[in-house]
């Protein structure tokens, strides 16, 4: 074969083969760049405010999506009422935040549900710490 042919094939497969690289290296530094570290910038509209918290806008809606259908009426287990304000201020200081935390010790609530979010939980501790209103 010819000496400058040959030199051709494999300065051509060379120079295929840096530009590979090249290419793939861009495409990993770029894809690396376009990545956010905070959830706040990916999803803006689902952030958990914990500010305003009131019992009637943020607690009762919690309490009724995931406690109530058990914690209610005369029936609720233990006595646990938290389809009312005094039922859940009766247990708020000792056991309200021990079982949705799901600490040692507690039962685990909701029972045979998913633990509650880390915005819900946070919402009622903002609003135990500020006195429990009742507003």
């Amino acid at each position: 074969m010819n000496k400058p042919f040959i030199h051709f094939c494999v300065y051509t497969l060379c120079m295929k083969f840096v530009l590979l690289a090249a290419g793939l290296y861009c495409i990993t530094f770029l894809q690396s760049g376009c990545t956010y570290d905070k959830a706040e910038l990916l999803n803006p509209g689902n952030t958990c405010d914990t500010t305003n918290i009131s019992y009637s806008f943020s607690i009762v809606p919690l309490l009724t999506s995931n406690c109530t259908g058990c914690h209610s009426g005369a029936s609720a287990p233990n006595g646990v009422r938290l389809d009312t304000y005094e039922g859940v201020n009766s247990v708020a200081d000792a056991l309200l935040l021990g079982v949705i935390n799901q600490s040692r010790g507690y039962i685990p609530m909701p029972k045979n549900g998913s633990k509650l979010t880390d915005c819900s939980i946070n919402k009622i501790t903002q609003w135990l710490a500020a006195g429990r209103p009742h507003n």
